[in-house]
């Protein structure tokens, strides 16, 4: 009987052996030589799908392999391709140096319109601006609002005082401003009254290279110069000069602050109010596209080590400086402009030389999901069939007084080995719905609060039939076919969802009206959706939970997701 023990003992304890150890993390790198010259312009993710724009290219790379998926050639007189692609549901969207606009297939990249506009100087350098059913195209001499659809033209306007290079439209108004050439900030709209300001009589040779922004009625304008250039603001007729020399960046903003980098420093202002400069975060050239999320500053540093910089905030109290967290070097140094883009599990990185470089960080759930197969191999079954048979050996015999206690040690194990599949039997619908939430949500809005509508198409017009995901700024970040749901994000600071919502309305522009009870505020109208009416109801989640009938009766995170619906 002893050595029977022993057998089982020597079996039981291989078994054991044999289990592999997860880490928590893992990365897997993915280095790609496009061979087709430059690359400018950051990276586009839609979905699996990552768009890289080069010198006469658009090309479209799996995610996790990078696999080419498709390739649109289209040969073009500049070396040089600094306009990014706009994805737009299905579409994908980009202007060219040559003065040609053209739409493909996000699939598999044919070629679903063109149009080809006059060229003065340098064709299509600037962002395209999604506006509803409609792009505005800022071309080397004017704006172009065209239906993103078929490509058929809204309106068309230009001027002959100017031409403009990397400039990108702001709505401003019933305006749309462009930098030009020249210094000068044209006011261009549809009926042709265009109009324009006068950069400062003190900055020598000024030109604007980059994107406006407006905070409220203020402008802040990137001049740049042989003398006197920075950042100027102008609000009501006065101008205030933030002096910066060398070549300017595009600035970003976030909440009223703004990156002005240069190939000679990067500085940090805070524009809630009037500008004022916070902080100096750099002395290394930056002349490229500079990147400002919620908790992170991207840097691309232009020099022949070529390199990002990521700045984290580091607070006390209320006060926060921004501090080097991170530098992010490719393999294949060279000049860079283009930013590099994050995700939750890549980074993808681009340069001059045209490189392409992936670094996918899997986590714990994706390790052990491509590790199943090894964990079906460990025969869970065997330990349990064994700590059985130990139990019944120490109850029969005196001798195996320890059987008990190893027996029940072999059950416990094999449910733990089994535990997964378990836990993924009691809730599949759960975390499904999960999965797909996230997936619906743009990365920049990652611990910010969000709320969703989704009131049975009860919108306004302008929403029907398609999911529209609005900034808390009242930006349009993107819209799609649908049905009908509403996103907005990037709110924060709310104690309740309550308060969120009613912000959130404001954004949209939804209606909203509701009443107080004993237990708390009720919601009575959202948009069209009136509680109540034909038998449906008003109806919210918090973070996938149906809460209390109260809009104000619980508390939130910082990183909650309100979720209405009209059922």
């Amino acid at each position: 009987m002893k050595m029977r023990m022993k057998l089982y003992f020597i079996i039981t304890t291989l078994m054991i052996s044999t289990i592999p150890l997860v880490s928590s993390s893992s990365e897997e790198q993915i280095i790609i030589d496009l061979d087709r010259g430059m690359i400018s312009t950051a990276p586009v993710i839609s979905g699996d799908i990552f768009l890289v724009k080069s010198i006469g290219w658009l090309s479209a790379l799996d995610l996790e392999s990078g696999e080419e998926l498709w390739a649109v050639e289209h040969q073009t007189p500049h070396f040089f391709e600094t306009s990014p692609p706009l994805v737009i549901g299905e579409i994908v969207v980009t202007g060219w140096t040559d003065g040609v606009i053209s739409a493909h297939n996000l699939e598999n990249g044919s070629e679903i319109w063109s149009l080809e506009t006059i060229m003065k100087g340098y064709g299509i350098t600037g962002s395209l601006l999604l506006e509803g059913d409609t792009i505005l195209v800022p071309t080397d001499h004017g704006v172009l609002s065209l239906y993103h659809s078929n490509g058929s033209i809204d309106w068309n306007a230009s001027t002959e005082e100017s031409t403009f290079y990397r400039s990108s439209p702001l709505r401003f108004g019933n305006d749309v401003l462009l930098g030009g050439e020249d210094g000068r900030v044209f006011g261009i709209n549809e009926s042709g009254n265009n109009y324009w300001l006068e950069p400062p009589s003190s900055i020598l040779n000024p030109s604007i290279r980059g994107k406006i922004v407006s905070i409220g009625q203020r402008l802040l304008i990137p001049i740049q110069s042989e003398s006197g250039g920075g950042l100027v603001e102008v609000y009501e007729g006065q101008s205030i000069i933030h002096p910066i020399s060398g070549s300017l960046a595009i600035l970003s903003e976030q909440d009223g602050f703004i990156i002005m980098a240069s190939t000679e420093k990067t500085v940090l202002f805070d524009c809630i109010s009037w500008c004022v400069e916070v902080q100096e975060l750099t002395n290394e050239p930056v002349s490229g596209e500079t990147q400002f999320l919620e908790n992170e500053i991207i840097l691309p540093v232009n020099s022949a080590e070529g390199k990002w910089l990521l700045f984290r905030p580091s607070c006390q109290a209320e006060n926060c400086t921004w501090k080097l967290a991170e530098t992010i070097s490719p393999k294949h140094t060279q000049f860079l402009t283009a930013n590099l883009v994050m995700t939750d599990n890549a980074i993808i990185m681009v340069n001059d030389a045209g490189w392409v470089e992936v670094i996918i960080k899997k986590q714990l759930e994706e390790i052990i999901e491509e590790e199943e197969g090894d964990f079906s191999q460990i025969p869970w079954w065997f330990l349990l069939i064994s700590g059985a048979l130990f139990i019944l050996l120490g109850v029969n015999n005196e001798s195996m007084k320890y059987g008990i206690t190893l027996g029940s040690s072999l059950i416990f194990m094999a449910l733990i080995l089994n535990i997964q599949s378990i836990d993924n039997a009691l809730t599949p619908i759960q975390k499904s719905q999960g999965e797909t939430l996230d997936d619906s949500i743009p990365s920049q809005w990652m611990g910010t609060q969000i709320v969703l509508f989704e009131l049975n198409q009860q919108i306004p017009e302008e929403f029907a039939n398609m999911n529209t995901w609005i900034n808390a700024n009242g930006t349009i970040l993107n819209q799609e076919e649908g049905d009908g749901v509403i996103y907005v994000g990037g709110m924060k600071d709310h104690q309740n969802a309550r308060s969120l919502t009613i912000e959130a309305t404001e954004i949209a522009g939804l209606d909203y009206s509701e009443h107080q009870e004993f237990m708390g505020y009720r919601v009575d109208k959202i948009a069209n959706a009136i509680d109540g009416e034909d038998g449906l109801w008003l109806l919210y989640w918090e973070d996938g939970v149906l809460a209390r009938l109260a809009a104000d009766a619980n508390s939130i995170e910082d990183d909650a997701i309100i979720m209405w619906r009209f059922e």
